[in-house]
């Protein structure tokens, strides 16, 4: 009765976006022995896309549906909304490069955020330069020496980030800056979530938002904050 019963609550949040509010009423009918099962479920899942990650094997649609299903069941945190400093909503983005442009601030913390889906995005930026899934792509320009924070933090798939500069993903004077599949500790602890965090120079930047592998898609959050002319090289 207790798996029914779970399972129930687990199909009652699937297809939330980064919605805290509504994913919160379904954990607060569960007893705290169907909590602990799912937690044990979600951490021999993440085990599984993790080592499936290590051995460069694709890992199942179903097996992220199930993860990201119950992880929003039991981590609703990770869907908030970001609180630092000033924050832009901005709408869906593109899937092509240059991607959607995004002027970055002129002093202060700001934080740019959108969330949007790329199921209906190409794999246009594709290894070697970032990863095999669907990814979507945001032009940032830096007016400062500036100290970047870049979360996928919210997303409802496997994120990877990649970072360029100068030319956009596969272009001619691309510079790859850094790359990141997972970071927890910049992503509230979702754990399959990916984030970057460095001081850049003032100048043109490539972020593209990949999936982890072919079947990593879905609905993502981007989270881009900027602490204006914060850093020392």
């Amino acid at each position: 009765m207790r798996k029914i019963g779970l399972l129930i609550a687990v199909l009652a949040v699937v297809g939330m976006g980064c919605n805290s509010e509504r994913a919160q009423a379904p954990l607060s009918s569960l007893q705290n022995s169907e909590i602990e099962t799912a937690e044990v479920e979600l951490n021999a899942l993440y085990e599984q896309i993790s080592k499936s990650d290590e051995q460069g094997i694709d890992v199942p649609e179903a097996v992220y549906d199930r993860y990201f299903a119950l992880e929003e069941l039991l981590h609703p945190e990770y869907y908030e909304l970001p609180t630092r400093g000033h924050t832009i909503f901005l709408d869906e983005l593109q899937d092509v490069c240059p991607g959607t442009e995004i002027e970055g601030p002129e002093g202060g913390v700001m934080t740019y955020s959108v969330c949007g889906q790329t199921y209906n995005a190409n794999n246009d930026c594709t290894y070697p330069d970032c990863r095999y899934g669907r990814d979507v792509v945001v032009e940032l320009h830096i007016n400062a020496n500036d100290y970047l924070v870049i979360t996928t933090t919210g997303s409802r798939f496997d994120t990877y980030l990649c970072l360029y500069a100068d030319a956009c993903c596969g272009e001619e004077g691309m510079d790859v800056i850094e790359r990141n599949n997972n970071a927890p500790e910049l992503c509230n602890g979702q754990r399959l979530a990916a984030g970057i965090e460095r001081c850049v120079f003032p100048g043109t930047y490539y972020i593209v938002l990949d999936g982890a592998g072919p079947s990593a898609r879905g609905s993502y959050c981007l989270n881009i904050t900027s602490y204006y002319d914060d850093c020392e090289f």
